[in-house]
């Protein structure tokens, strides 16, 4: 276990878990850096968010632009078909809205029919 004082300088970033689960809990193997597994396995304090370093460490190379993968066929098409997503499930929303005004309209035109 590391001991001393340490100064890191880089980016705080909130935690992340993609929802795995873990298959057998009981081994040191766990399917994701999270805060709520990693507690279970150490006796420290632990806080729940990691750090992008702004300087290099020894040992790693630093990212760029030039690293990153090529991008995929379909992303594009993921993008465009994500924008119409939100296209229909705003005419969805005002299709809602114009049913239950003409619902509230009903009911209101059958309420004043039988006082009359």
């Amino acid at each position: 276990m590391p001991t001393g004082a340490g100064d890191v300088t880089g980016w705080l970033q909130p935690p992340e878990g993609n929802g795995s689960v873990d298959d057998d809990p009981d081994d040191d193997v766990v399917p994701q850096l999270r805060t709520a597994d990693a507690i279970q396995r150490v006796d420290n304090d632990l806080y729940s968010a990691y750090l992008v370093s702004t300087s290099g460490s020894g040992g790693l190379e630093p990212a760029t632009l030039d690293s990153l993968p090529e991008v995929g066929t379909f992303t594009a098409l993921r993008n465009l078909l994500y924008a119409f997503e939100w296209w229909f499930f705003g005419a969805f929303a005002a299709f809602v809205w114009w049913r239950w005004v003409r619902d509230e309209q009903a009911v209101r035109s059958a309420t004043d029919a039988s006082v009359d």
